[in-house]
């Protein structure tokens, strides 16, 4: 007997009949629909037509933008009342998505907040893709058209409920990537209950690289490390409050985090958001890439690096990628021509606003369309390439802090306040790495499109290698990070150790002369009583010393007298005393 019958069965052991599913309204011309909830009481029994349709059951091949807000506000009123799937914690992203368009969340940006690449894979081996921006409203056809076309799709920055909508709808994304990005938009208990660690299983589909850039800044003079660390702090706790604010336009850069490494060295860390899902019908698949960074950041709302002086002469490192040869391909890797006004002097542009712009470049266009972890290899390779940077700067920061005894305690404050900084920050890379790993790791369970050919395989092997080299330096900095604590603690130690021996000479002469000086006071007090009267003589202050003088060297001699040396003379005193007696009762017992 199924599960269904039984508890669906009748008393008298009737079969059960199961009702044929309603028309779904907000599903046009959809070929599978699934019967609403209805509210049921837990103690009632529940009959077939009541009990919601099974979770494995095919969704709608495709929704307009509205039925798809309307679905995600519609699971956003389930609770743990009536759902083990419960999607209370939504509201605040149902909200949102509900929230009529102002004037600040404009849809258009520059360049445009999504950026769409076609895989086809009946193109040529040597061929590479181009991608076009998209506009609102989207097409209902965007040239995705055959079994064999794949796309890959670049969100930038801040989004607006009219980009999130369409492009969900549009591509069937999984609205569990845009409450895990726009993780801002949850309330507090929400964020206690989800962060930081997810169960591998739910990020087969749905995983997250954290993008960090490094800057130099000039800091105020005067002002100590932990100082402007706590008021960054501070500054980045109101920025992640206001991300919440109407005043966001779409394709502004958002930070996750701001870490300032010393006098000189910030860092800044952007989320990305990677979706792959493929249709089982035909085989199509497509990837979503949702990167923090989209405007230049003095274009978008401040944080707390402005106050470092981020826009009067504070400078934003590029990352660096690598590819062989590629300084002698003149400037075929240039996206803009040289002397475009793209970017002005006047901005901050950092190296991942370009990636969305020029993406695949280096990849074969038909091996991208065949394989999926091939096809974010550059997207990898990137966050690599950063996150060698970010290591490299540790290190840096590592070996010139200076825990050579002798400093003040000040100065060791500060080296213990940098060292429990560098383990948070490497302990927050090193787990978010892990995660990486785990997801290349588990590749073969992964439900990705795979190829067979050689060049994917080979490029998936350096990639783990890559990301197994990175986990291996960040425990390895953690590792050095320990060992500096642990050194700086023997240091104070020994300083407190050395600041005891010294305590202990001070109490020690102190202790002399008060053993010098009671016994004087101790003799002034007697004489002073003129219990004797001392004629007019000298003989009184003879009288005197040579009464002190004895008093006062007594005292001396038991000030250095070791306690120990005494019992060991008057035991040994007494060991002797007892052998005399023993010779003596031996000769009167041996004498006629």
């Amino acid at each position: 007997m199924s599960v269904h019958s039984i508890y669906s069965s009748d008393g008298d052991g009737a079969s059960p009949t199961r009702s044929a599913p309603s028309p779904d309204p907000l599903v046009a011309g959809s070929e599978t629909t699934a019967t609403p909830l209805a509210p049921v009481s837990l103690t009632a029994g529940l009959s077939l037509a009541s009990r919601p349709p099974p979770l494995y059951s095919s969704t709608p091949k495709q929704l307009d933008a509205s039925s798809y807000i309307k679905r995600i506000c519609d699971h956003a009123t389930t609770s743990a009342r009536d759902s083990l799937y419960q999607g209370q914690d939504w509201s605040d992203l149902a909200k949102w998505l509900s929230s009529r368009p102002t004037s600040y969340m404009s849809p258009k940006s520059t360049p445009s907040f999504a950026w769409l690449y076609m895989l086809d894979g009946k193109v040529e081996e040597s061929a590479h893709i181009a991608g076009h921006e998209l506009a609102l409203p989207l097409k209902d056809s965007l040239g995705v058209s055959g079994p064999d076309t794949n796309v890959l799709v670049f969100l930038r920055g801040y989004p607006s409920p009219e980009w999130v909508s369409q492009i969900g709808a549009r591509f069937r994304i999984d609205p569990e990537v845009f409450y895990r990005h726009l993780s801002f938009f949850h309330h507090h208990q929400a964020l206690l209950r989800q962060s930081p660690f997810v169960l591998p299983s739910s990020q087969t589909s749905i995983f997250h690289l954290t993008l960090t850039t490094v800057g130099h800044y000039d800091a105020p003079v005067g002002e100590s490390v932990s100082k402007i660390r706590s008021t960054a702090a501070r500054g980045m706790g109101k920025y992640l409050s206001s991300l919440k604010g109407s005043h966001w336009k779409t394709g502004n850069s958002i930070v996750r985090a701001f870490d300032v490494h010393s006098e000189s060295i910030f860092s800044l860390e952007q989320l990305v958001t990677v979706y792959v899902s493929q249709e089982k019908s035909d085989g199509r698949w497509t990837a979503l890439i949702w990167l923090d960074s989209g405007d230049d950041l003095l274009q978008s709302p401040p944080g707390p690096w402005v106050h470092l002086g981020l826009h009067q002469g504070a400078s934003i490192f590029p990352v660096t990628m690598f590819k062989r040869m590629i300084s002698l391909k003149g400037a075929k890797h240039r996206l803009f021509p040289s002397g475009s006004p793209v970017h002005s002097d006047k901005g901050r542009p950092q190296s991942v606003s370009l990636l969305p712009l020029c993406y695949g470049r280096s990849l074969n266009a038909k091996r991208m369309s065949e394989d999926s972890l091939y096809a974010l290899h550059e997207l990898f390779q990137f966050w690599g390439t950063s996150e060698v940077q970010f290591l490299n700067v540790v290190a840096s920061g590592l070996d010139a802090l200076d825990i050579e005894p002798g400093k003040y305690v000040s100065t060791m404050l500060e080296v213990q306040h940098t060292l429990d900084f560098y383990k948070d920050i490497l302990n927050r890379h090193a787990n978010s790495t892990m995660d990486v790993l785990q997801l290349i790791e588990t590749r073969d369970i992964l439900d990705w499109p795979r190829s067979s050919a050689n060049k994917p395989e080979l490029m998936a092997e350096q990639l783990h290698r890559d990301i197994r080299y990175i986990l291996d330096r960040t425990h390895a900095l953690q590792e050095q990070c320990k060992m500096s604590m642990t050194a700086l603690t023997n240091q104070a130690s020994l300083q407190e150790a050395r600041n005891a021996i010294l305590q202990g000479q001070r109490v020690y002469r102190l202790t002399l002369l008060a053993f010098i000086f009671i016994p004087l006071s101790f003799c002034t007090s007697i004489f002073g009583m003129n219990f004797v009267t001392f004629d007019q003589s000298r003989k009184g202050i003879y009288t005197f010393f040579s009464v002190t003088a004895p008093v006062l060297l007594l005292s001396l001699a038991m000030f250095n007298l070791d306690r120990g040396t005494v019992w060991k003379f008057l035991s040994g005193a007494s060991l002797g005393k007892k052998r005399r007696l023993r010779k003596t009762y031996a000769a009167v017992a041996g004498s006629p």
